[in-house]
């Protein structure tokens, strides 16, 4: 038997597409992804525009073998327009036709396997049934072209616009690492951590890297899910019981494979978060059953709405009965207006990325997972000037000294 192994994924259906299927596909690839040196993925551009996170998720996956040749393929013509389909990737497979690429390949699939590490091989090829394809391989270096720390700041500036770009300043002598914050906490503490997330998924964008962290020292971490994430994009059709069900199902299933303890709030018929007695009540009887040493609250400022509101809770609640903890601030939709609180999470990236993976739902409308890395990376080089991964916090005004 020959040592050069292929696979072959068939992940080009038109929608409505059998999710099921491509995810059991999905997870077969990425199980047994050592044992190949090749992979063959027919790729529909409809089922890219309607199935943009199943793409994702495979040039992630892809992308975790030293040494790989990806092989991205057109399916067979059809339909008229599967033919023209077909024509576009016929033409991209000639050599001739490289400069063009970009203009030819479907835009997603271009834009997905650069960002996650690929490149154009030397030799573009077709597979066995002489389907019309293009061969990737694995870079050595995502940003070889460019100046690491220069490019995570147009990555950054590409993603999240000038707007925000200036917002903090670094002050690098107040930023704590997470030793420091242990070493501050009190004595004879729960050794405990709670994070307030407005929508599944937040606890991960906003602090993931750290929570991860923490639970290495030894912390127990609990994650309040504050609703069922139902005004998402994706969900914007679907049926009452999957709003209410689809998300808190993914967020139990990250809770289970990262060791959290989650507990999960129903909302109000339009599934909003509201600032009632009925929600810092309930707010209230979990810290006073956790009694946490820290607590990850979303941003004051933040541009979303209920992550606002998130805030407005949590302050309210420490109004009337104040706990001693260390309270930190955690950024999603917009930068901190000021950082006291710096945590490198390169060793916890990956995780934090698997994590944001099996939140398929939201990820059908956004790329958290590559929103989550250019963030971090930029941050790093910001604030630790560095390249590695960061997180950064503010502290809750209203904490102890």
């Amino acid at each position: 038997m020959s040592d050069f192994l292929e696979k072959s994924l068939h992940i080009g259906q038109s929608p409505p597409v059998n999710t099921d299927v491509v995810l059991a596909n999905c997870s077969a690839l990425s199980s047994d992804l050592g044992t190949f040196n090749r992979i063959s993925v027919e790729v529909n551009a409809d089922f890219i525009k309607h199935q943009r996170w199943h793409v994702q998720w495979v040039a992630y996956h892809l992308n975790q073998k030293e040494t790989l040749t990806l092989i991205a393929g057109a399916p067979n013509a059809k339909s008229v327009r599967s033919r023209l389909s077909y024509l576009r990737w016929w033409l991209a497979s000639k050599a001739f036709m490289r400069a063009f690429l970009p203009w030819l390949m479907p835009k997603t699939l271009w834009q997905d396997l650069h960002q996650y590490g690929f490149r154009v091989s030397g030799k573009l090829t077709s597979q066995p049934e002489s389907q019309p394809a293009i061969s990737f391989v694995k870079q050595a270096s995502i940003h070889e072209d460019i100046a690491p720390k220069d490019r995570a700041k147009d990555d950054f500036l590409k993603h999240f616009g000038n707007w925000q770009g200036n917002q903090a300043k670094p002050n690098r002598k107040k930023a704590l690492d997470i030793q420091s914050w242990v070493s501050d906490l009190p004595n004879g503490g729960s050794r405990s951590a709670l994070v307030l997330s407005p929508h599944p998924d937040d606890e991960l964008i906003g602090c993931g890297g750290t929570l991860l962290a923490l639970k290495g020292l030894g912390f127990q971490i609990h994650v309040i899910q504050m609703t069922e994430g139902a005004t998402c994009r994706a969900l914007q059709e679907a049926s009452e019981n999957r709003k209410r069900s689809a998300r808190w199902a993914e967020a139990q299933e990250v809770s289970e494979m990262l060791g959290f303890q989650s507990e999960y709030w129903s909302t109000p018929a339009d599934y909003g978060l509201k600032n009632t007695e009925s929600t810092k009540a309930r707010l209230r009887e979990s810290l006073q059953r956790l009694e946490p040493d820290v607590v990850f609250i979303p941003f004051q400022n933040d541009f979303h709405p209920e992550h606002r509101i998130a805030w407005e809770i949590f302050h309210d609640c420490q109004v009337l009965s104040p706990i001693a903890a260390l309270v930190l601030e955690y950024p999603v939709w917009g930068m901190l207006s000021h950082v006291d609180a710096c945590t490198d999470i390169s060793p916890q990236l990956p995780q934090v990325i698997e994590g944001l993976y099996v939140y398929r739902v939201a990820m059908v409308a956004e790329d958290y997972a590559t929103r989550k890395q250019v963030m971090a990376r930029h941050l790093s080089t910001t604030w630790q000037d560095g390249m590695g991964y960061a997180e950064v916090f503010a502290r809750y005004p209203s904490t102890p000294a």
